[in-house]
Order: structure tokens, then C-alpha cells, then sequence
């Protein structure tokens, strides 16, 4: 019990730690959100506040005047020792009180420290935290060390991020005079991430000057969560007022895997009452796959209820749940579906959900797709996998169901013979 505490608290830490970072640390440099802000002009109306901000915080707390001016202010900004401590709880801490203690002059140098150490999986949390703390203090200056030091987007996004939250124009700006290309711009994900809360309408706007791409996605899955917390109802009220179709039929997905995390019931007769037949079928496939993760029971249920192509999409979806949970009664119900048009697509569903765990029953089904070459490919990676885990239980059930010899020689082949092609 107490490990477990320990545990949640360093969740609850972290989370606390960089929701104070974004909210509390900092008030926005420029509270008028023209767009017509320049960058010169963001550039200085964040850094004077910044030095009055970080003047008043040294006055009232007789803290270290500049990380520059004397060997200990040096020292007390050591990041690197900060990193070094195993706790969790205690490294969290003390990064918090590092950046509370920290001038605006003061974190390229930090940052650099902190990257120069090594960026692992652990640390991205961290350097999040001094991003976000950056931003607010001059996201300017945290964008040029980010545009010259960093290969990857993950930094200027989170910059970005930060400094939307409070100044999304001036963040905007930035993201449309810094993208070269013809293709979607990346920098618009940080604003929208920033933007989505507070202002869900603005960031759909922003979203929608994107086109079609990955980029697009990601603003999509950045936008939905806010959407969907407001309810149902205003989140199929947002869905219908977009015009684009690729984009609604993408928002669809995504509003219906939400909506059913929370309201199965409720999502599934909305998305059967969806006009649109790719829409339909797409939120139908979405609330089957989710409410499977929680009552597959009740979501083969309900998918008994559907027809035609809705029942196959819907059956294709939740049956990988359903063979994990209960093999031989997803089999059976695979069976009562034989004949029907799309049933290959529950069968492959079927297959490749019990391929490691009951090899056996998968193979069983493989002679009843309808695409022979899809036979074979199903044959040949079973078998192989199968066949290095236990080579007499592969060779006997090989032995019983008379496979090809073709089919047999790939999967006896020794390993290194099949990776140089012999």
C-alpha cells in the first residue's frame, strides 16, 4: 500500500507541478490578442514583462540577482545534479523550485544543460517543464533556441503551446511567418494544443486551414477532448457545423470513440442515426472497438442489432477483444456470420487476435477467407511463429491438416536460410 501511495503521489506531483507551470508560474506578457501584434513587438512587450516580473520576484524574495553574477548563483542553478536524483518526488521538486528560482536571462543556459545530459523517454516530462515555464517568460527567445539547437518539433510545439494559452495571436502569427512549404504547417499544432481549451471555436478555425495530412490529425485529436467534455449534444452540434467532408468524416471517428469511453449506449444509437454512410459506418466501427474495452458482451449485443455492412464493420471491430476475452464463443459467433458479404474482414480480425495465443484455432479458420493468396500468407507467418515456439506442435498440427509442401518447407527452413532468400 504504501509503494502504491508513493507512486500516485509522484503522478500527482508531476501533473500538479506542470499544471502550475502552465497556469500559475506567469501571467501573459500582452494581454491584447490582435493579430496584428509583429513579431518585434511580441518579442518586446514579453521580455520587459519578464524583467519586471523576474525584478519584483527577486525584490520580494531576496533571491540570487542574475545565474551570471556569481559562482553561487551558478551552483543553484545546476540542473544537472537535479537530474541525477532517483526519486522521482524529490527530482520533480526540485526542478519546480529551479525554475521558480530561475530569470528570464537564465534558461537558455538551463535548457542547454538539461539536453546536453541526455534527452531519454523519462526526462521528456522535465523538459517539457522548462519548456512550458520558457514560453512564459519569453517564447520568443525560447522559439530562436529551439529553431537552432533542436532537430525535431517536439520543443517549438510545446512552446508554442505555452505561449497560445495566453497570447494566441501572437503565437499564431509566429507559426504562419516561420513555415516554408507548400504542405500542412506543423507550428499550428502547438497553437491549437494551446488554444483548444479556452477557445475550442478558434481552434477549429485554425484546424480548418489545414489540409488534408497528418498534421491535421493531430490538431483533431488535440480539439475533440474539449469538444466532447462540453457533452453530446454540442459535440454533434460542433461536428455538423464543419463543411468540410474528409474533415467531418475524420472528426466523426474520433467524437464517437469519446462519446462511447463515456455513454456507450447513448453514442451507439447516435451513431446509427448518422446520414452520411461512410460517416456512419466509420462511428459505428468506433463505438463497437471502445465499448468492447469495457463490456464486449453488451457491445456483440448490440452489433446483433445491426445489418449488412454496419454489422460486419462493427463485428470486425470489437471481435479482437472478444476472441481475447473468450475464444471458442468469439469462434462460434464468426461462424454464424459465414456467407455474409464482409465476413473476411471479422475473419482476419479473428485470426490474427488468436495467431499467438491458440495458433490451432486460428489456422482453423484461415481456409474460410475467400482470398487464396490471403490463405497462404495466413499459413506461412502462423506457422513459422508457431514453429519456432514449439516445432513438434506446429509439425503434427501440419502433419493432421495436409499443408502444401511449399508452405511446409518456408516454415521448416532454418532462420537464416529464409532471411537470404534460399
Amino acid at each position: 500500500m504504501k509503494s502504491k501511495s508513493i507512486v500516485i503521489s509522484a503522478a500527482w506531483l508531476l501533473s500538479l507541478t506542470i499544471a502550475f507551470i502552465v497556469g500559475a508560474k506567469m501571467q501573459s506578457a500582452d494581454p491584447d490578442d490582435s493579430a496584428n501584434i509583429s513579431e518585434e513587438n511580441a518579442r518586446a512587450s514579453h521580455r520587459s514583462y519578464s524583467r519586471a516580473t523576474a525584478a519584483t520576484s527577486r525584490m520580494s524574495s531576496g533571491s540570487r540577482t542574475s545565474a551570471a553574477s556569481s559562482g553561487d548563483s551558478n551552483k543553484s542553478l545546476n540542473v544537472v545534479d537535479i537530474i541525477k536524483q532517483d526519486d522521482p518526488i524529490s527530482r520533480v521538486s526540485s526542478l519546480l523550485a529551479l525554475i521558480n528560482r530561475l530569470g528570464p536571462n537564465d534558461f537558455e543556459q538551463v535548457v542547454a544543460d538539461f539536453r546536453a545530459s541526455g534527452l531519454t523517454r523519462d526526462r521528456m516530462s522535465e523538459y517539457s517543464m522548462l519548456l512550458h515555464a520558457w514560453a512564459k517568460t519569453d517564447p520568443i527567445a525560447a522559439l530562436d533556441y529551439a529553431e537552432k539547437n533542436t532537430g525535431s518539433r517536439f520543443a517549438r510545439e510545446t512552446i508554442l503551446t505555452s505561449w497560445a494559452s495566453e497570447n494566441p495571436s501572437a503565437a499564431l502569427q509566429w507559426a504562419e511567418t516561420h513555415h516554408e512549404g507548400d504542405g500542412a504547417n506543423p507550428w499550428l499544432i502547438g497553437v491549437i494544443r494551446g488554444v483548444a481549451k479556452s477557445d475550442p471555436a478558434r481552434a477549429t478555425e485554425i484546424m480548418a486551414t489545414l489540409p488534408y495530412s497528418r498534421e491535421r490529425g493531430d490538431a483533431l485529436a488535440a480539439i475533440i477532448p474539449h469538444i466532447t467534455s462540453q457533452g453530446s449534444e454540442e459535440a454533434v452540434a460542433w461536428l455538423n457545423s464543419i463543411s468540410d467532408d474528409q474533415l467531418r468524416s475524420g472528426a466523426t471517428r474520433y467524437i464517437a470513440r469519446n462519446l462511447a469511453s463515456k455513454d456507450p449506449e447513448s453514442t451507439a444509437s447516435w451513431a446509427t442515426s448518422i446520414t452520411n454512410k461512410e460517416e456512419r459506418e466509420r462511428a459505428i466501427g468506433e463505438v463497437a472497438d471502445t465499448w468492447a474495452d469495457s463490456d464486449v458482451s453488451s457491445a456483440v449485443a448490440w452489433t446483433e442489432t445491426l445489418h449488412g455492412d454496419e454489422k460486419m464493420r462493427a463485428a470486425s471491430e470489437l471481435m479482437g477483444e472478444y476472441t481475447r476475452e473468450d475464444p471458442e464463443q468469439a469462434a462460434r459467433w464468426l461462424d454464424s456470420m459465414a456467407g455474409s458479404d464482409g465476413y473476411d474482414q471479422v475473419a482476419r480480425s479473428f485470426i490474427w487476435s488468436s495467431a499467438r495465443s491458440d495458433p490451432a484455432m486460428a489456422l482453423s479458420k484461415v481456409n474460410t477467407i475467400a482470398d487464396t493468396d490471403s490463405q497462404g500468407r495466413y499459413y506461412d507467418r502462423i506457422l513459422r511463429d508457431w514453429h519456432g515456439r514449439d516445432a513438434t506442435a506446429a509439425e503434427s498440427w501440419m502433419n493432421a491438416n495436409n499443408v502444401s509442401d511449399q508452405i511446409r518447407q518456408r516454415v521448416v527452413r532454418p532462420r537464416d536460410d529464409r532471411r537470404r532468400g534460399r
